[in-house]
């Protein structure tokens, strides 16, 4: 199953006053596997965490996995009893605002962000999208020195 599944991917600087990744396989609308991050070393150690796992929420700082939510049922349910799952979200809440990722609700913020039916800018598996205008978002400028 995982083998059909993209990863979405955002290098993004200012969400985070340190630096680490956060990653979910349970990112709204497509449940693919999201990294936000800005640190590569960190993007990548979470994305494998996510797929040695088959799915969840986690923190990843310096390489070490912070905090953990096992989502091992197809990426987006848990085999843990509720009250497991609830502090181990929990603890993945306070690591993501230990990086400096600050939102009422970081965790839902963070999901929603590849849900391109929602205003500003989204995460597809088209490129960054201004959802208010409905185009994709060139991440690189071509740049011309004849140019004042």
């Amino acid at each position: 199953m995982w083998e059909k599944w993209a990863c979405d991917t955002c290098f993004g600087e200012k969400y985070f006053a340190k630096k680490g990744a956060i990653a979910t396989s349970w990112a709204h609308d497509h449940h693919n596997i999201m990294i936000l991050g800005n640190n590569v070393e960190d993007m990548i150690k979470a994305q494998h965490q996510l797929l040695d796992q088959q799915g969840g929420y986690l923190v990843v700082e310096n390489q070490k996995v912070q905090a953990n939510a096992l989502l091992n049922v197809g990426g987006i349910i848990s085999d843990q009893p509720l009250d497991c799952l609830a502090k181990d979200l929990c603890e993945v809440r306070k690591a993501m605002e230990h990086l400096g990722y600050i939102h009422d609700n970081a965790i839902m913020s963070f999901s929603t962000l590849s849900l391109p039916v929602s205003p500003e800018l989204k995460v597809t598996d088209y490129g960054m999208m201004d959802t208010y205008h409905q185009t994709i978002v060139p991440l690189m400028e071509e740049y011309d020195e004849n140019t004042d």
